[in-house]
């Protein structure tokens, strides 16, 4: 159970990691 706690967890942090980045390159790029 905590091994899927820790893949939930880092799967978040990594999505929302690729979002912002997402975010910035667009603000970037104009």
């Amino acid at each position: 159970m905590a091994d899927m706690a820790y893949v939930g967890l880092i799967i978040g942090v990594f999505t929302v990691c690729a979002l912002v980045l997402r975010g910035l390159q667009a603000r970037s790029m104009r």
